[in-house]
């Protein structure tokens, strides 16, 4: 697996602990603790934890890496070469997509998201969905930071997958109407901080049209954009 996603699977492992519950397959009688919620705390700092691969910082491979890795050879592949739209050489844009794709798919994914809203409504003192996309929202849209080049353009690259996730979420089969309603909400926050924005030109209005098209004909939604192939994970060999 290619060293650049080295947090995957540490990733994986802190996602279980959203909306996770500490249990022990028992039976009658036999004395063991009763399943429960993990500790707020700890659900609130795994949180913390995977929005914060979703980083410009984070996500930016540094220069004198990018400088010491050329086009692959024609013909050759295999499980840990990371797409590229560019044709050849490596895309720092796929990278960054790829990697914050497995964040996004893990943060919204629909059984999880529907026991963080179980949870809350259990016990308000739990973190529920809409903590989550709070904290996806603040990562993506809320941060005002002053980017060199190349962080500004993956930055803006995460807020575009950011609009498609929460679409693609808020139009899937399956998925709760509650929940929907939160990713639905979470659109309509975005797109008041688009219309208030100063954010590159292009940027917005390509964002707006994604999110004012989907709201007034979710029907008739622009697809998003082709999501790079995420190189092999778990179990080895596998691909998404």
């Amino acid at each position: 697996m290619p060293l650049y996603l080295h947090h995957r699977y540490q990733l994986e492992a802190a996602a279980k602990l959203i909306g996770g519950l500490e249990f022990s397959y028992s039976v009658k009688g036999d004395g063991q603790a009763k399943p429960r919620p993990v500790a707020a705390t700890t659900q609130v700092a795994a949180i913390r934890a995977l929005t914060a691969t979703l980083s410009p910082e984070f996500l930016a491979l540094p220069r004198k890496i990018l400088d010491l890795i050329p086009p692959h050879p024609p013909g050759y592949g295999g499980g840990e070469v990371f797409a590229s739209d560019q044709g050849y050489g490596l895309d720092p844009q796929a990278l960054a997509s790829a990697c914050a794709g497995i964040t996004l798919d893990a943060l919204l994914e629909p059984s999880r998201a529907a026991r963080l809203q179980m949870q809350k409504a259990r016990d308000p003192g739990l973190p529920g969905f809409d903590r989550v996309l709070a904290e996806i929202i603040d990562q993506s849209f809320g941060i005002a930071v002053r980017l060199e080049t190349m962080q500004r353009e993956l930055h803006a690259g995460l807020r575009r997958l950011v609009v498609d996730d929460l679409i693609e979420f808020a139009d899937a089969q399956g998925v709760r109407a509650d929940l929907r309603g939160e990713a639905l909400l979470s659109l309509q926050s975005i797109k008041g901080q688009l219309e208030d924005s100063s954010a590159e030109k292009a940027l917005r209005l390509g964002l707006l049209r994604s999110i004012d098209g989907f709201l007034a004909h979710p029907e008739a939604r622009i697809r998003p954009s082709r999501k790079p192939r995420t190189p092999e994970g778990s179990p080895i060999g596998s691909r998404r």
